[in-house]
């Protein structure tokens, strides 16, 4: 029996995050939801 174990290039990943997602994944621990980041870019604009 063989076992498969697929990998993510998570550079690749990285890549394609815009920087307000980088940004909101520093200050807060978790990748942001849809909602949040379109929150925080409100915010940031006001």
């Amino acid at each position: 029996m063989s076992e498969r174990i697929e990998l993510n290039d998570i550079s690749q990943q990285l890549r394609a995050k815009s920087d307000d997602e980088l940004k909101f994944c520093l200050a807060n621990g978790q990748w942001p939801a849809d909602d949040e980041l379109v929150s925080t870019e409100n915010q940031q604009t006001q």
